[in-house]
């Protein structure tokens, strides 16, 4: 069976976005890079309007406008945040402690925390790590 979604605005899977199904109630869709949430660049709400879990597609209903699943922002780029170089420094596997020196980070997020989103050629087993 294949596990499928139309959204509003459109988007293409393996286009767009990747998708791996967990189980049969979670899929897990990852932005592919130098892609967009929204199709037309816009922010706004992204909806899924039809679903097709393999039995033909089922109509997401509200009213027939499908459901917002999520509120996409505009693209700020880099957001202000600038990050020092340390050259004399090494980060090394068994190193316990990771210090990030700059300005423009986020201090009113949860505990003021960042989110790290590591290059997309650090994977492993199709997972993009993160770390906060």
């Amino acid at each position: 069976k294949t596990t499928s979604f139309v959204f509003d605005p459109p988007l293409v899977r393996d286009l767009d976005y990747t998708m791996e199904v967990i189980d049969s109630s979670v899929a897990k869709l990852t932005l592919k890079a130098t892609r967009r949430w929204r199709s037309d660049n816009v922010p706004g709400p992204l909806k899924i309007k039809r679903l097709n879990t393999g039995a033909g597609e089922l109509r997401i209903d509200a009213k027939f406008g499908g459901v917002t699943v999520a509120e996409v922002q505009a693209d700020l780029g880099a957001h202000g945040v600038t990050v020092e170089t340390t050259d004399d420094k090494r980060l090394y596997q068994s190193s316990p402690k990771l210090t990030i020196l700059g300005h423009g980070f986020n201090e009113s997020g949860i505990n003021g925390a960042n989110t790290l989103r590591w290059a997309n050629s650090l994977r492993g087993k199709g997972v993009n790590y993160t770390i906060t």
